[in-house]
């Protein structure tokens, strides 16, 4: 025994007494009594304990020297107020234990207390905490398993089995259907036997499961979300249904503090109470439902992979954009050009600087200078000459052509080679003797193997400011000269539809010994087919309409054969015109680089702003035809309001029928429109478009960057939010994508950092993905 069993028999005149002998009607009042015959593990106590609840906080000193205790019934008892948690007097407590120090009282917690003078009956509590004796009915609280974690796994399919009927899978980097809820509680928990049923078993919101955001959702409907048995006796999983949505990331972040979206991971609470548990998931040895307490912040896997910032940094001078970053043998990548970002007292300017980043070397060794270009360039294109076997980052790659770009004052022509000595492993840069026909930037260029490349479109700028869009292509074959020297052998045109800030996609070479190579070009600023006049090689970027204009350019191998340009007539469609924006290959639809039927290109990104809000494209007219019924279109005009280029699109073409083609349009699940961002194609899952900056709340000084991307899935033809998240966002950066034996890694190079920064990016970020 702790003490002396005191009796203390209480009556109403004994309460009336103390209320009216010193009533501090500041004092808190009495909220409830609750006997606690178990701890939050499950394990009984030694002894009863009572919790009281106030209905404010009450410093701890005055709970601690509670003027009466006492008991209704009457009974044999030492009891003893005491603290929660720090047990800190000078702190407040809206709760507060009672411990049972001596005696056995006769506990009856069930029913209600209204007598405190009654000898037998429901036990009632009564606490003086200024406000004289306050009596409340002591309950027995019903302890159930509480939620403590829920973490998301990313899963996908393996060989087109459906997810529940596995045991191995990779994820895809988005959160989609068969991905699991692993929801962790405080007990062993299993599944009533109701809730395994066909109907019981749905995850059903709000009844089951409350979601705290609320663009989320476990499914759409068309397949349900489930709940399964866990792996661990204090887990039930939850699998995730057709066309999921949340937000796993495991920061809080917002993508420009001057505005833009936010992001904050999703988070979830099981809808039941202390008094109304969710019965599906019940407690193992009493049966009980569960409950949380608050609602859980979703957690991400521990190997999940992440963007993650390196410890290299660009040496002098620093920051860039507008750079080219283009992947070499041995898994290396080389960086050429850009433009310098402004620093204190010095504006920006171009730059010549060639640099080999090797993800392999020791952390900080990882950038090297191996020369500096003749002419100091940005807005320029990198290409693979990629040798005999049709492919670039290999030992039989010929170099690298830099061509065109701008110096900030003019457009250029020159070429200029990268080339890897295979007895010293040294690269040299190297002028070539031969230039372009026709200065250009903001063009594109194709290779086609083993050592020609396609220039097409860009824009023409002279010293006095005019410029203009170049409706000629250039065919450049190169050679290596004795020494060991690059030139251009030959050199061919072609008439194209006039573009520039277009994509360019090869799609590969037709079956057969003479089989044409075919490029597809789409969208960009210029001039429709409609408009175009024969013989024209440029035209005033006053005349420039957005396109979508799809193009097929198909450059034979035997020199007797003209190359040739085939436009694509596609449906009217603000969705399908861009510019600005991406395109990449779904390399799955292609046998070795051979086209013997259907390819498909995915084009994300782009701008549909109207051009003559840009300062720097001074264009009068906007869309491509202006209004559709100028074209006999039967449809009311409805202008473009800027969220038509947050869809994407995949292009389908079929080498069979090579003057047909169809864009179709995938929505965009989150609808943000991105430009100046990379995409990039993840071996075995999909395409990723990542970072970038929303063209409709930016420009080149203070540009409203983006943290999340997207994620196109070929297999399911789904397109969703990617559950990776960039460090910060970055704009106007470069992205290339090593493939290794074990994992993939993502590297992201220069760029500019948004409002947030207002500079430049002078790091590397890194993705490593398993293969």
């Amino acid at each position: 025994m702790h003490g002396p069993i005191s009796r203390w028999l209480l009556s109403f005149s004994f309460a009336a007494a103390a209320l009216s002998a010193g009533c501090d009607r500041n004092a808190p009042r009495l909220v409830s009594a609750e006997l606690l015959e178990k701890d939050d593990g499950g394990n009984p106590f030694q002894e009863p304990v009572l919790l009281v609840t106030l209905d404010r906080p009450a410093e701890g000193e005055a709970i601690l020297k509670a003027r009466q205790i006492g008991m209704a019934p009457p009974q044999s008892w030492a009891p003893q107020a005491e603290l929660p948690g720090d047990r800190n007097p000078k702190a407040s407590y809206q709760t507060f234990f009672i411990r049972i120090l001596a005696g056995k009282p006769d506990l009856q917690p069930e029913g209600i207390f209204n007598d405190p003078a009654s000898r037998s009956g429901p036990t009632g509590l009564g606490v003086d905490l200024g406000r004289g004796l306050q009596w409340v009915d002591l309950q027995r609280r019903k302890t159930y398993p509480a939620l403590t974690r829920v973490i998301w796994e990313d899963r996908d399919e393996v060989d087109g089995t459906p997810p529940d009927q596995v045991n191995e899978f990779r994820g895809n980097l988005v959160v989609d259907q068969g991905d699991l809820l692993h929801l962790y509680f405080s007990r062993p928990v299993l599944l009533s036997p109701a809730a395994l049923g066909p109907v019981r078993g749905r995850v059903l919101v709000p009844e089951d499961l409350i979601l705290t955001h609320p663009e989320d959702r476990l499914d759409d409907g068309a397949a349900p979300s489930v709940f399964k048995e866990g792996s661990d006796p204090n887990e039930v999983l939850v699998v995730l249904g057709s066309n999921p949505r949340l937000t796993p990331t495991p920061f809080p972040a917002a993508a420009s503090r001057e505005g833009g979206r936010s992001y904050s991971p999703s988070s979830l609470a099981l809808n039941g109470t202390a008094i109304q548990p969710c019965e599906k998931i019940v407690e193992r040895r009493i049966g009980s439902g569960a409950v949380s307490m608050q609602a859980m912040a979703l957690e991400v896997q521990g190997d999940f992979p992440y963007f993650q910032r390196l410890a290299e940094r660009f040496p002098d001078p620093g920051p860039r954009l507008f750079l080219t970053a283009t992947g070499v043998v041995g898994g290396q990548v080389v960086l050429a050009g850009g433009l310098s970002e402004k620093k204190e007292g010095s504006p920006q300017k171009p730059l010549g600087q060639v640099l080999l980043f090797n993800p392999g070397a020791p952390a900080e060794q990882r950038f090297q200078e191996i020369g500096s270009l003749s002419q100091p360039r940005y807005l320029h294109t990198a290409t693979v000459l990629p040798g005999e076997d049709g492919l670039a980052g290999t030992a039989d790659d010929v170099g690298i052509i830099i061509a065109g770009g701008t110096d900030g004052n003019q457009a250029l022509a020159d070429l200029e080679a990268i080339r890897l000595n295979p007895a010293t492993r040294q690269f040299s840069v190297e002028p070539l003797r031969q230039k372009l026909r026709i200065q250009r930037f903001h063009h594109t260029a194709t290779a086609i193997p083993p050592n020609r490349i396609v220039f097409i479109g860009g824009t023409d700028q002279d010293s006095t400011g005019h410029s203009s869009i170049i409706a000629r292509a250039e065919i450049l074959i190169f050679t290596i000269l004795p020494g060991g020297k690059l030139d251009v052998s030959e050199r061919r045109e072609l008439s194209t539809i006039p573009r520039w800030r277009h994509t360019a996609t090869a799609l590969g070479r037709l079956p057969g010994p003479d089989g044409a190579f075919s490029i597809l070009v789409y969208g960009g600023i210029g001039i429709p087919p409609v408009l175009r006049k024969e013989g024209r090689e440029v035209y005033s970027r006053y005349e420039g309409l957005i396109l979508y204009s799809p193009e097929i350019i198909q450059i034979h191998p035997a020199a007797s054969r003209p190359p040739a340009s085939l436009p694509i007539a596609v449906p009217f469609d603000y969705a399908r015109h861009r510019y600005d924006h991406q395109a990449v290959l779904i390399e799955e639809d292609q046998n070795g680089g051979q086209l013997a039927g259907p390819v498909r290109v995915f084009i994300s990104g782009g701008s549909l702003r109207p051009l003559d809000q840009d300062p720097d494209i001074p264009l009068r007219r906007h869309w491509e035809f202006g209004r559709p019924e100028e074209v006999g279109l039967k449809t009311s005009w409805d202008p473009p309001k800027g969220s038509e280029c947050a869809h994407s699109l995949v292009f389908h073409w079929d080498s069979l029928k090579p003057g047909e083609g169809e864009a179709e349009i995938i929505p965009s699940p989150t609808g943000e429109r991105r430009v100046h961002h990379a995409l990039i194609a993840l071996p075995r899952l999909g395409l990723l478009s990542i970072g970038g900056e929303n063209p409709y709340r930016s420009s080149l000084a203070a540009p409203e960057t983006l943290l999340q991307g997207e994620m196109y899935l070929p297999r399911k033809g789904l397109l969703a939010p990617a559950a990776v998240f960039l460090d910060a966002g970055r704009s106007r950066f470069r992205a290339v994508s090593i493939p290794g034996a074990g994992e993939t890694g993502l590297f992201l190079f220069g760029g500019t950092g948004g409002r947030e920064s207002g500079e430049g990016i002078d790091d590397v970020e890194a993705l490593k993905i398993k293969n």
